[in-house]
């Protein structure tokens, strides 16, 4: 209880102090506390422009009182966010450091092609991604995710990876640049994907398939 005392005369004495320092013709005309200025940096362009738009809308509200979940929001709607940081800079600025997510493959959902971060989000393609591996199926953004995160830290190369095949059974299989395709088992596949002389097969021996779903075995065929 005294703590909340404490703060809340902290706080009121702050805004007394503030509204002091302000010229008694701004306080006349406006509102003093309003969002006045907005920076950003970490996004790009496109980004900036839909940002912005939603900014506005918050121009006239009390940079004192601005709802950090409204802000939230706002920051999280745009898909190619990772982490961001926000500094309200009193009387009537406000800056937001941002971090982006890092795009990692690409997936067809009813015919529209959509880029998948790391952040696990969606974003439409708009940008040239030849390089990253197709996702065939029908995974959620969880289960890719998953599988990402046991393929990078792995020893095997994720820009190896030409294609992702996902199964019904919950089980991937992995297509190379050098046209192998690897067939992955449900379970173990950390254990599997570090395994060396897999990793030095799929690139040294000629056969299109490597079978990994039988326990205790390497079948290659094709």
């Amino acid at each position: 209880m005294h703590q909340r005392i404490i703060r809340k005369i902290f706080i009121y004495f702050f805004f007394i102090t503030s509204l002091a320092s302000i010229n008694n013709k701004t306080i006349l005309n406006g509102n003093p506390f309003g969002l006045k200025n907005f920076y950003i940096n970490g996004l790009d362009e496109v980004e900036l422009i839909s940002l912005n738009k939603k900014i506005d809308e918050l121009n006239k509200k009390n940079v004192l009182l601005l709802d950090d979940k409204t802000l939230r929001k706002i920051i999280n709607d745009i898909n190619t966010v990772d982490k961001y940081h926000v500094f309200k800079n009193y009387p009537s600025s406000l800056k937001i450091s941002v971090i982006k997510a890092n795009f990692f493959a690409k997936l067809n959902i009813n015919g529209e092609s959509f880029l998948i971060g790391t952040n696990g989000k969606l974003t439409k393609n708009y940008s040239n991604q030849e390089n990253l591996p197709f996702i065939f199926g029908n995974p959620s953004t969880q289960e890719i995710l998953d599988f990402y995160k046991i393929i990078i830290n792995s020893k095997f190369e994720f820009q190896d990876i030409k294609n992702l095949f996902f199964f019904k059974s919950g089980r991937w299989d992995i297509e190379t640049f050098d046209g192998i395709i690897l067939r992955l088992p449900v379970e173990n596949v950390a254990k599997i994907l570090d395994d060396d002389f897999l990793l030095n097969s799929h690139k040294n021996l000629k056969y299109n398939i490597i079978d990994l779903r039988v326990p205790n075995q390497i079948i290659f065929y094709g």
